[in-house]
């Protein structure tokens, strides 16, 4: 299940990436730029609905947890004797299109190294 869940994610860091390069913000000039999402959720991307094809299907974070320890320690990168700690936090995505009101959610893990310093 675990596994399952790793391929998932790149899957879906993978389509991001690949609908962020073609794709305009929605209601963003060029000069401005969202550098954390939690901090603002806001409309990210619209693409065509599936279900009618007449709207534009657009995703914003719904739910976004705090920062957890996975209890998966590696030696520190700036501290000789210390350690970083893998943590991770999920989140919540809403697509919904406004033309037809079809909406869905999509779930999603997020991980990062964290220094904690000495042991």
């Amino acid at each position: 299940m675990r596994n399952f869940k790793k391929k998932a994610l790149c899957l879906l860091l993978a389509a991001g990436a690949a609908a962020a390069a073609v794709l305009p913000a929605a209601g963003a000039d060029s000069q401005t730029k969202a550098t954390d999402p939690a901090a603002a959720p806001a409309v990210v991307r619209a693409v065509p609905c599936a279900a009618c094809g007449k709207g534009r299907v657009s995703s914003r974070i719904v739910f976004l947890s705090d920062w957890g320890s996975t209890g998966n320690p590696r030696p520190c990168d700036s501290f000789p004797e210390g350690e970083d700690m893998l943590e991770s936090r999920q989140g919540i995505s809403n697509y919904r299109c406004p033309a037809c009101g079809e909406s869905y959610n999509t779930y999603f893990v997020e991980y990062r190294w964290a220094c904690h310093g000495f042991k």
